[in-house]
């Protein structure tokens, strides 16, 4: 059973703001692209949380362009 990122795909958005200037985060997508070169293209980049499918994990960067602030969040996958 294959999982996938909804807000990677496209299938859900998540908005959030700044909670210290309360301006617009941005998306500034997975966590593992920002860890390595060829991190992108590794095959299990979503989180398995205890080895259950059912609690699998793609963690994002929001980050503020105003103050820099950024928080990593995880999205729940989603069986594909």
């Amino acid at each position: 059973m294959d999982v996938i990122c909804p807000i990677c795909n496209g299938l859900q958005t998540l908005e959030t703001t700044c909670p210290r200037c309360l301006e617009q985060l941005q998306n500034m997508g997975p966590v593992i692209d920002w860890l390595g070169p060829y991190a992108p293209y590794e095959n299990d980049w979503i989180l398995k949380v205890k080895g259950n499918m059912e609690n699998a994990v793609c963690v994002h960067l929001f980050s503020c362009g105003r103050c820099g602030y950024d928080i990593r969040i995880p999205i729940a996958a989603m069986q594909a």
